[in-house]
C-alpha cells in the first residue's frame, strides 16, 4: 500500500474525530476528493504525482520504466518545477541557504529566480519529507487550501453551508487549477480565495488589514509574481465594485466616503505589510527580474485573430474541445494547460441562476462584474486587455492567467445558484439550460468538421449528450419541493465532482518513485565530472541536470540573466526566452565556459568529427570536447566573444589560459574555495556567470569580483600564494532580511500587547 494513502486518509478524516464542526466536515470532504484526484499515484504501492514517464522518451533515460500516461505539455513540471524542488531539498538538507544554482545557465540565481519559492512553507515541508510522501502531500494540501478558502469566502458572502461546500468542490477541481496543481502558480492560486475572504471581511468590518497582509505575504513567497499582481488588481477592483458596507446578508449599501476611504487604506496597508513581511524574498526577486532578459527583451508578440479568440470560451462547456495531449489528439492553437477552464456542466447552469443575486447585492455584483472583466481580458478581447497593455509593469504580464478568477467566479456563482435552488427558487435554471444547449449547438456548427478530421466526433457527441442530460435533469428538479431538493443535494455534489474528476483526473499523472529521475550510466558518468555539460538537441533536457548535480550550460527558465541570454544567442539559431538547442558547436564560448561533455542519443553521431567518445550505452552517448578550458584558470588577456549584437568572434590562442598553481578545495552551490600560487600578478577566472551578489575574500580582506569576457567572473591577485573564497549572496538579501525581521518583530509585539491587554481587561471585569 502506498504510505501516502494512509497519511492523507488520516489528515482528511482526523478532524471529524475531534470536532463535529462545519470546518472539520468540509476538510474531510475536500481531503477525500483530493485523494480521488490523486488516484493515479495512490493506487501504486510506490506511486508519486509526476509526469516522469516523459523521461523514457529522451536520452539519457531511454530504456527506463515507461508505459504510463504521458502528456507532452507537462515538460515544465519535469524540467523546471521538480528539479527546483529537488535542488531546494538538497541545499536545505545540507544546511546551506539556496542562494545560487550552478546547474543552469552556467550558474544563475536560485533564491531570486521568481519561481523557486525557497521560503514557501510547502516547499520547506517537502525538503524534510521522504520524496514519495512529499510529492503526494503537496498537491493534496494545495487542493484542500484552495477548497477551504473558497468555502470560507462563499460563507462570508452569505451562502448556506451546502452551497458553500459545492463551490468549494468546484474551484479546486476546475481545469486551470488542476492543470497547474504542481506549479508555483498553483500555490499562488490556492491562496486567492483566502485573500478575497480577508478583503471581504475588511470591507464589512469583521476583519482587519493584518489578515490581508499575512495571506498576501504567503502568496508573494509562493513563487509566481504574475499571479500576485493579478490578485492585487482583482482585490482592488473587487473592493471598488463592492464598496464598504455593513455586515450580514442584507444588500450591500456603501455607508459613506469615510468607510470607503478606511477600507481602501486598509487594503493598501495590507499589501504593504505583505511586501515588508516577504521583503527578504521579494527584494532579491525584483533585482533579478529587472536584470533578466524577460524584463528587458519582453514582447507579447503578435495578437491572435479575433475569430480564434472567440472560439476559446467553448472550453467552458467542452473540456476536450481541442482533443487530449496525453492521448496524442491535441490539435489546438495554444497550450492545453494554460487555456483549460472547464468548471462542469451543472455549475454553468447554476451560475446563471446565481447571477440574479447581483441585482440587489453589491457583493455579488462585484463577483459577477469581475468575472466578466477577467473573461474579456483573459481572452484578449478588445477593451480592458489593451488598457492593461498600455500600463507599466502590467504590459509585461501574461493576462490569460486571469482565467483563475473566471473559475473562482463561476464556482461562487454556482454556489449562489445552488443556494437559491435549495431555498425553493431558481426558475432561471431553465434559462441556463437553454443557454447551454444553444452553446452546444453553436459549438457543433463551428467545430464539427475539425472533430471529424481528427477522429474526435464520437467523444464530443458523448460529452454534448451527457451535458445536455445533466442540464435537463437539473432544470427538471425545479418541480421538487424544497425538502426534496435538500435531500438530493448530495446527489448534485456527487454529480459535479464526478464530472470534473472525469474531465481533469487525466491531468494528474502517477508513476512509481523508481521512475522519478532514475540514475542511468550516463548520469552517473557525468556526476563524477567537474566540468560543464551540454546536450545535443533535447538530450538531458534542461533543467533535469539539477537533480543529478550536473553542471549544464543550458537552462529553461523565464527569468534568466540578460548577459547570459545575449551570449547564448550566439550558440542557438533563434533568440528566444524559451529554451533553444545549441546549433553552433564550434563557437569559442563553449570553451570559455568549460563545456567538456556533450550528451547525445545512443546512436547519434558527434556534430564535430574529432570529439572523443567517452561513454557509450543504451541510454546515451557522451562525447568529450578536448578543447574545453579548465573551470578555474589563470587568464592573461581579455577575450571577446560574439553575441547577437556583439563583437566578431576571435580564436582562443594557445597558452593564453593556464590552470597551473590552482587547486579547487571546495565547490558547492554559491561557494568556491580555491588555493592559488602565482609568481606574478594575474587574474584568476572562474567559469561561472558573474552577478553583483558574488563576493571574494582572502582571509579577512575583501576583493572586488570583476565581470570577465562580458559574462563570467574573475579576481586580480598579486604574486604569491593563498586561499581565496568566493561566496554568493543575493543582492538586496540583507536589506530584505532586516525589513522582514523588523516587521515580524513589530507584529509579534503588537499581538503580545493585545493579548495581555485583553487578559488585563478580563481580570478587571
Amino acid at each position: 500500500m502506498n504510505p501516502a494513502l494512509a497519511l492523507l486518509s488520516l489528515l482528511s478524516l482526523g478532524g471529524i474525530f475531534f470536532s463535529r464542526g462545519e470546518l472539520a466536515r468540509i476538510i474531510a470532504l475536500l481531503g477525500l476528493t483530493a485523494m480521488l484526484l490523486l488516484t493515479p499515484s495512490l493506487q501504486l504501492p510506490t506511486g508519486v504525482i509526476s509526469p516522469a514517464g516523459l523521461l523514457s522518451t529522451m536520452p539519457p533515460w531511454q530504456g527506463s520504466q515507461s508505459g504510463y500516461r504521458i502528456n507532452p505539455q507537462s515538460y515544465d513540471i519535469l524540467c523546471a518545477i521538480e528539479p527546483w524542488l529537488m535542488f531546494l531539498r538538497q541545499e536545505l538538507r545540507a544546511g546551506r541557504p539556496p542562494f545560487w544554482n550552478p546547474y543552469q545557465f552556467s550558474g544563475t540565481p536560485f533564491w531570486s529566480n521568481g519561481q523557486s519559492a525557497p521560503l514557501f512553507p510547502l516547499n520547506i515541508l517537502f525538503a524534510f519529507l521522504p520524496v514519495q510522501l512529499g510529492l503526494n502531500l503537496l498537491p493534496w494540501i494545495k487542493f484542500v487550501v484552495a477548497g477551504a478558502g473558497t468555502w470560507a469566502l462563499a460563507r462570508e458572502l452569505g451562502l448556506c453551508s451546502r452551497s458553500a461546500a459545492l463551490a468549494a468542490i468546484i474551484f479546486p477541481l476546475s481545469g486551470l487549477f488542476v492543470s497547474f496543481l504542481d506549479f508555483p502558480i498553483g500555490s499562488a492560486i490556492a491562496l486567492v480565495p483566502f485573500l478575497l475572504w480577508a478583503v471581504e471581511r475588511l470591507a464589512n468590518g469583521r476583519g482587519s488589514w493584518l489578515s490581508v497582509g499575512i495571506i498576501g505575504a504567503l502568496q508573494l513567497m509562493s513563487g509566481h509574481p504574475e499571479t500576485v499582481i493579478h490578485t492585487a488588481m482583482v482585490s482592488a477592483l473587487y473592493l471598488f465594485l463592492r464598496g464598504a458596507s455593513s455586515q450580514g446578508e442584507q444588500p450591500s449599501v456603501p455607508t459613506g466616503p469615510t468607510a470607503i476611504i478606511r477600507v481602501s487604506i486598509g487594503l493598501v496597508g495590507g499589501w504593504l505589510l505583505a511586501a515588508t513581511l516577504s521583503a527578504i524574498y521579494v527584494i532579491p526577486v525584483l533585482h533579478s527580474i529587472l536584470e533578466s532578459a524577460r524584463w528587458k527583451q519582453f514582447s507579447l508578440g503578435s495578437e491572435p485573430e479575433l475569430g480564434l479568440l472567440l472560439k476559446l470560451p467553448f472550453r467552458l462547456i467542452l473540456p476536450d474541445l481541442y482533443g487530449d495531449p496525453a492521448a496524442g489528439t491535441w490539435w489546438g492553437p495554444f497550450d492545453s494547460l494554460a487555456t483549460a477552464v472547464y468548471v462542469g456542466i451543472a455549475p454553468i447552469v447554476l451560475s446563471v441562476s446565481g447571477l440574479l443575486l447581483s441585482v440587489r447585492n453589491r457583493r455579488w455584483f462585484a463577483v459577477s462584474a469581475l468575472l466578466l472583466l477577467c473573461l474579456i481580458t483573459a481572452y484578449h478581447l478588445p477593451g480592458p486587455y489593451y488598457l492593461l497593455k498600455s500600463l507599466p509593469v502590467l504590459n509585461r504580464v501574461l493576462h490569460h492567467r486571469l482565467l483563475f478568477f473566471v473559475e473562482l467566479g463561476l464556482a461562487l456563482l454556482a454556489g449562489a445558484g445552488c443556494h437559491r435552488w435549495l431555498s425553493g427558487h431558481g426558475r432561471s435554471l431553465g434559462i441556463g439550460c437553454l443557454l447551454l444547449i444553444a452553446m452546444f449547438g453553436i459549438g457543433w456548427c463551428i467545430f464539427e468538421p475539425n472533430w471529424a478530421t481528427h477522429e474526435l466526433l464520437s467523444g464530443q457527441i458523448a460529452q454534448i449528450a451527457g451535458g445536455t442530460c445533466i442540464a435537463i435533469l437539473l432544470t427538471g428538479s425545479l418541480s421538487l419541493s424544497t425538502r426534496w431538493r435538500r435531500r438530493l443535494w448530495p446527489v448534485l455534489l456527487l454529480l459535479v465532482a464526478t464530472d470534473l474528476l472525469l474531465a481533469h483526473g487525466k491531468l494528474v499523472p502517477g508513476v512509481p518513485v523508481q521512475s522519478f529521475y532514475p540514475a542511468t550510466g550516463a548520469t552517473e558518468f557525468l556526476r563524477q565530472r567537474a566540468e560543464r555539460t551540454a546536450g545535443l538537441g533535447y538530450s538531458l533536457r534542461p533543467n533535469a541536470a539539477m537533480v543529478y548535480s550536473i553542471r549544464d550550460l543550458r537552462g529553461d527558465d523565464p527569468v534568466q540573466l540578460e548577459r547570459f541570454a545575449n551570449a547564448y544567442s550566439s550558440l542557438a539559431p533563434v533568440k528566444s526566452l524559451a529554451f533553444e538547442p545549441i546549433a553552433n558547436w564550434s563557437h569559442p564560448l563553449l570553451d570559455l565556459l568549460a563545456v567538456r561533455w556533450v550528451v547525445a542519443g545512443p546512436h547519434e553521431p558527434a556534430p564535430i568529427p574529432n570529439w572523443r567518445l567517452a561513454y557509450c550505452g543504451q541510454d546515451a552517448r557522451i562525447y568529450e570536447r578536448q578543447t574545453a578550458l579548465p573551470v578555474v584558470r589563470w587568464q592573461s588577456n581579455d577575450i571577446e566573444i560574439s553575441t547577437a549584437s556583439g563583437p566578431v568572434p576571435i580564436s582562443v590562442r594557445k597558452g593564453e589560459f593556464s590552470g597551473d598553481g590552482l587547486r579547487i578545495v571546495e565547490q558547492v552551490p554559491g561557494h568556491w574555495v580555491i588555493d592559488w600560487r602565482s609568481d606574478r600578478p594575474a587574474r584568476l577566472v572562474v567559469a561561472e556567470v558573474w552577478d553583483p551578489g558574488w563576493h571574494a575574500r582572502i582571509g579577512s580582506r575583501t576583493l572586488p569580483v570583476e565581470l570577465v569576457d562580458h559574462l563570467i567572473m574573475g579576481v586580480r591577485l598579486p604574486a604569491g600564494q593563498g586561499r581565496i573564497i568566493f561566496e554568493y549572496r543575493p543582492p538586496g538579501f540583507l536589506l530584505g532580511m532586516c525589513i522582514s525581521t523588523g516587521t515580524a518583530l513589530a507584529l509579534l509585539a503588537y499581538w503580545i500587547r493585545k493579548f495581555f491587554g485583553s487578559q488585563k481587561k478580563n481580570l478587571s471585569t
